[in-house]
């Protein structure tokens, strides 16, 4: 081999190494920050989240946690398209194109349990509180309570969207109105008491022996 050949190649083979070492050591950067920026909890706007009293999120999918050592929202650093708006004591989440995508999902962090209304969102709640919940469920939303305890609960499911109970969720008292397509489902929840106010004929309860024995009693109107 001439001795020229010899050189390129191992020119060559050193440009590649180090390549292969840049990319990896990029990689490896790239990951730590995306960690590291995924596990901070950010304000909202700077706006004080002890001065909201309502939700209202369009689009979008997030959990939201009761934590009384921190709030705000956490999101890898990938453009997510998600809107955070402040109007009063109201908090406005949207997808920046008003539409539903599964990839625009976050964390939120409250001290207190605000008011949710889901317009075509698909949200969780995990609170261990003595708190009443009030929501309002609507446009093909879905929300789940899992790990989490409450005092009361309020809702009015409308449309096709669900209102669901995980086994890990505890509710003394759940007011319910199932309007249009709704639908209440639980999987062996500990509900102690449900009183529906209002069921539609199309509404559907899809409930374990545990939680049915719990329904107080059905208004007239119902089936």
């Amino acid at each position: 081999m001439k001795l020229s050949n010899i050189l390129f190649a191992i020119f060559c083979s050193g440009t590649l190494a180090v390549q292969v070492l840049v990319n990896l050591g990029f990689k490896k950067g790239y990951e730590e920050h995306l960690l590291f920026v995924k596990n901070q909890v950010f304000p909202i706007n700077d706006f004080p989240l002890e001065n909201i009293k309502v939700v209202i999120a369009k689009g979008v999918r997030f959990t939201l946690y009761l934590a009384k050592n921190q709030q705000g929202f956490k999101q890898d650093v990938r453009p997510e398209g998600v809107t955070f708006k402040a109007q009063g004591d109201t908090l406005f989440i949207s997808s920046k194109d008003g539409k539903y995508h599964e990839r625009n999902y976050f964390e939120t962090y409250f001290h207190d349990i605000p008011n949710l209304i889901l317009l075509n969102a698909n949200a969780n709640i995990i609170a261990n509180t003595e708190e009443e919940l009030n929501t309002r469920i609507e446009k093909n939303s879905q929300l789940l309570i899992e790990q989490s305890s409450f005092r009361k609960i309020n809702a009015e499911v409308k449309d096709k969207s669900t209102l669901i109970f995980n086994a890990d969720a505890t509710v003394d008292l759940l007011e319910m109105k199932l309007n249009d397509s709704a639908v209440l489902r639980d999987n062996n929840a500990k509900i102690t008491k449900i009183v529906p106010i209002y069921i539609s004929d199309k509404a559907s309860l899809s409930l374990s022996g545990k939680v049915l024995r719990a329904l107080h009693s059905l208004p007239s109107n119902a089936f």
